[in-house]
Order: structure tokens, then sequence, then C-alpha cells
């Protein structure tokens, strides 16, 4: 399991979502809650982030299905950074508030990054059992 290149690519994930958590990537100068500002949407998308990277850790004997985890969890990065985009417009609607982008806003930028490495070396693994059954 963790001899893998894929799990530490997936831990990385689940790590820099657990970062993301504590560090909202839009803020504002008020006194207002930072989670509240990140929005309870993105809230929700990074806990079906990292239990979907944590599950597909689990699942490392079924490639097949760590492999569509990891598409998922793609569409659930992508869907973050709509969230994102549209909490920060919801935020530009209120002219005295000031918004401040931190720098966690690349945070999915990497996961997405990390995601793909996975699902490459998910498909190389896939290919090396296939040419290993042909030899038998």
């Amino acid at each position: 399991m963790i001899q893998r290149v894929q799990t530490v690519y997936m831990s990385l994930i689940v790590i820099l979502m657990t970062v993301m958590t504590f560090f909202p990537a839009i803020t504002t100068d008020s006194s207002a809650n930072p989670v509240l500002q990140g929005g309870w949407t993105s809230v929700a998308l990074k806990g079906i982030l990292m239990l979907m990277m944590i599950v597909s850790i689990f699942k490392y004997k079924n490639r097949s299905t760590q492999l569509k985890i990891c598409y998922c969890s793609l569409l659930v990065l992508l869907l973050m950074y709509v969230s994102i985009y549209l909490n920060y417009r919801a935020l530009l609607a209120y002219e005295e508030i000031k918004v401040i982008i931190n720098f966690s806003i690349c945070f999915p930028l990497i996961c997405i990054i990390l995601d793909i490495l996975a699902i490459l070396a998910i498909k190389r693994d896939n290919k090396i059992v296939k040419s290993l059954e042909r030899l038998r």
C-alpha cells in the first residue's frame, strides 16, 4: 500500500486539503468567521475529497476502483474551484468588505496535478500487472 507512488500522491492531497481547511482561500478584513467566508460548499467539498482519497488509499488492491475514485476526485476539485469563485463573487457584491485572496488558493491546483499523477501511476501499475499476466 505505502510502497506505491500513487499512495504518496493521494496522501499529499489529503494533507493539502487539511491545511486548506485551516487556511481558507478567501478571507475578508472584517471580523467575520473565515470558515464561513470560504463557504460551506467548499468545506463540504474538502471533506468529501479527503474521504474519497482516504478510501482510495485503502483500495490499493482494486486498481480499477482506485482509478474511478481518482477521476471523481478530479471532478470534486474542479467543483471546489467553482465554489471558491462563486464565494469570491458573492463577497465582491458587498462594497464595504475588502476581500483578500490567500496563498491557499493554489492548493486545489496542486491537488489536481497530484491527482493526475496518481491516475498515471495507477494506469502504469495496471499496465505492469497485465504484462506480467501475459507472461504466465
